[in-house]
């Protein structure tokens, strides 16, 4: 029979944080006690360590979240969000900024086009040569 060892699992994540970290090192840690080891561990405390405290994270955020954007004012908002991403859009931004603010305006503008076609090049230069262009 082999001699059981004394192991120290130090980790910066421990259920009942969920997380794959944290999941995985408490399976390890599962493990090696069930072969007889002595294991220890090493981590921050986490807010579930004091008394009267839930856990920091929960299971059932993801069905909060979509119950909230089940709205109706919610999805309204959102397409109206994603129409920003459209060319006249853009160019009503980048005129109000300057009309509005002046110089720094212009300057802001001037930033958003630059940081734009910066993007734009990095897309369409690996997407051209693949030849998966989304038009």
């Amino acid at each position: 029979m082999k001699t059981a060892l004394s192991i120290a699992l130090v980790t910066e994540t421990y259920p009942p944080e969920l997380n794959g970290v944290a999941l995985t090192v408490e399976r390890a840690l599962h493990h090696l006690l069930e072969r007889g080891h002595r294991v220890g561990l090493v981590r921050p405390r986490q807010a579930a360590d004091r008394v009267g405290m839930p856990p920091a994270t929960s299971q059932r955020w993801p069905e909060r979240l979509n119950r909230l954007l089940a709205h109706r004012r919610c999805t309204q908002c959102a397409r109206w969000v994603s129409r920003l991403g459209d060319g006249e859009s853009w160019i009503v931004l980048l005129v109000a900024l300057v009309v509005l603010q002046g110089p720094l305006g212009a300057h802001c503008a001037l930033h958003l086009v630059a940081v734009g076609a910066a993007g734009l090049m990095l897309y369409l230069g690996p997407a051209h040569e693949t030849g998966k262009i989304v038009r």
